[in-house]
């Protein structure tokens, strides 16, 4: 009995030890983890997709760094079964993992939404421009977005120049960018010229408005009536002739 004694409490005694180390590194790899992919998403993330989507997206996305970090918490519990502490390794063991589980989807939400949140409310139109005949157009267009109420903020690619200033909204899915525009445009002094399924188009003294859908991405065009949308940049959408 003596013997068997002595054998257990070095055994209880390295099963604990364990257990710790564990669940240290589990926590460890869980904070790492979640930290990443907030980083991440904040950066490279898709603000224009629900937080359902992206949440369930970021735990396929991260599965094998899940599964990684999930490794020690699980000997971790394996561990306390053989320790006097069973029960509060158990339940630290238990709350890294909610916290795994849980914190992924999560950050990837929170790095969306702090992403969409660092979007300006009006583009930038008059960088670059310090003399020449693109500075009194420039900044026509920048006054004109700036007084204008946006359904969403900017960002993305776009371009400017002496044929106006095309730039991206970065709409969110559940956002009618029309119907905030058709009902906007009017109050503030626009008249809109055109409006179907390609275009919405509106005029206020010599400049135009353009609204234009590529997939699902929204363009914004303000520029001289007259303009031709000579040298906007690949892929712009936008303008499509004064009217």
């Amino acid at each position: 009995m003596h013997m068997t004694s002595n054998a257990t409490v070095p055994s209880t005694g390295r099963a604990g030890l364990g257990a710790a180390l564990a669940l240290i590194t589990g926590a460890v790899l869980t904070t790492m983890l979640i930290t990443l992919v907030y980083g991440l998403t904040m950066e490279y993330g898709d603000t224009g997709q629900p937080a359902a989507e992206t949440a369930i997206g970021a735990v396929g996305d991260w599965a094998p760094g899940i599964a990684i970090a999930a490794v020690p918490v699980l000997i971790a519990l394996l561990l306390a079964r053989r320790t006097p502490r069973q029960r509060m390794i158990t339940v630290a063991s238990c709350v890294v993992a909610g916290l795994l589980v849980a914190g992924v989807p999560a950050a990837a939400m929170l790095g969306a939404h702090e992403k969409y949140q660092r979007y300006p409310a009006a583009p930038v139109c008059t960088d670059g421009f310090s003399a020449g005949p693109a500075v009194p157009v420039t900044r026509a267009a920048q006054t004109a977005f700036e007084r204008i109420s946006h359904p969403a903020p900017f960002g993305g690619g776009g371009s400017s120049g002496v044929d106006g200033c095309a730039t991206q909204l970065m709409a969110r899915h559940d956002v009618d960018v029309r119907a905030h525009y058709q009902g906007t445009l009017p109050a503030e002094g626009w008249r809109v010229v055109t409006d179907d399924v390609e275009m919405l188009r509106a005029v206020r003294g010599r400049q135009t408005f353009e609204l234009t859908q590529d997939g699902s991405t929204w363009w914004v065009w303000i520029g001289p009536s007259d303009s031709s949308g000579a040298g906007l940049g690949e892929g712009v959408v936008g303008p499509h002739a004064g009217g």
